[in-house]
Formats: structure tokens, sequence, C-alpha cells
């Protein structure tokens, strides 16, 4: 056996299905939708620093799951972004080792950029894959005003460090979403839309 061959086993080429990697509370009734409809057209990796949500409504198999939070069973993290930067600076080892079970070339990070360290984590994330050959995807909403200013600065440091990482950014406002609705919004609602931008970037 020739050395091509040896690396022909060892290091198959991607394929064409996306890693969908979603972080965070906000998006967890899209995740769970799209992974009951669309397990076989996709990957999945769900991260999160809120073990309890993890563990009880992330409805996808065990495995997918990666809880990077602080080590108690209760714990939903410490809810600012310089916290989620940290899980994953301490956590690194354990979420590229997730990321590389997938024979993807592309890469969708979904998240929330609210009052809570998933903005701090998908910056972290998409700093490690910043060298990647994979495309990323980034896939974010931004906060409603009336989630008040630790939001907004959140959701600002979060997109000053995707845009420096990635070109492929989309982003869906929540607060335009309300006033498209006379200030009036569903859970169900904003959901609906939300998966349709995911779905849109798949």
């Amino acid at each position: 056996m020739n050395l091509r061959s040896i690396i022909k086993i060892r290091w198959p080429k991607p394929d064409n299905k996306p890693l969908l990697i979603f972080i965070g509370d906000l998006g967890t009734n899209v995740l769970n939708d799209l992974y009951y409809n669309q397990k076989e057209g996709n990957y999945y990796l769900a991260i999160s620093t809120d073990f309890a949500h993890l563990t009880n409504n992330v409805k996808i198999a065990d495995e997918l799951k990666v809880f990077i939070g602080d080590k108690t069973d209760n714990s939903c993290g410490k809810r600012d972004f310089d916290s989620g930067l940290e899980y994953v600076k301490q956590n690194k080892r354990i979420i590229k080792r997730n990321i590389r079970k997938f024979r993807t070339s592309k890469i969708i990070l979904v998240a929330g950029l609210r009052f809570s360290s998933a903005s701090g984590v998908i910056a972290g994330i998409s700093q490690l894959l910043k060298r990647s050959s994979k495309e990323v995807y980034p896939v974010v909403s931004t906060p409603f005003a009336a989630e008040g200013e630790k939001a907004q600065i959140n959701s600002t440091k979060a997109l000053e460090i995707l845009r420096n990482n990635n070109v492929k950014l989309s982003l869906f406002s929540c607060e335009d979403l309300l006033q498209a609705n006379g200030d009036k919004l569903l859970i169900r609602d904003l959901d609906k839309a939300f998966e349709e931008m995911v779905r849109w970037v798949i």
C-alpha cells in the first residue's frame, strides 16, 4: 500500500452535510424541530453552559450534547460575554474533539446574542475555527430593546469578533420582528422566523 492510499484511508474527504452547532437556549425549539425533521440531512451539536436546560429541553441524542459550564448539576453559567469566552477557553479541547467527529466542510453556528454567556461562547468558537479549512456561517439573533444594556453590550462584543473571524454572518433582529408584529410576539412566531433564516443558510 502506497502513502497516497494510506492518506485517503486516514483522512476521508468531507461530505456535503453541514454541521449545525446550536449554542445556548434561544434556538432550542428550532434545534429540536430541525433535528426531528432533517436528522439525515445535517449533522448536529448542542453546546451549552446550562446543564439542566441541555439535559431536559434539548431533544437530540445525548452524544450530541456538550456541556461547558460550571461543574454543578443545576448551573446555567455566568451570564456575561467574558464568561462565555472563558468557558470556551477552558473546554477548547472538548469542543474541538466533538467538531472533528463530523466529516463536514460547512459549519453553521446558531446563537442568540443576549444577556447570557452564549454571546461569548459563539465568539470563542468562531475564534477556534478561524484557521480551519471549513466554511463557517454564524446565524445570530440580536436582542430586544427591552432586554437592556447588558444584552446590547454582549451582542455588540460578539458581533465585532464574529465579523473579524467570519465573512458570512446572518443577522436576525428580534426587535425588528417585534416592531413588525405591532409589539406583539409569541415564542412560536419568533421560533418560526428564526428557523426560516437557519434553513436558508443550510
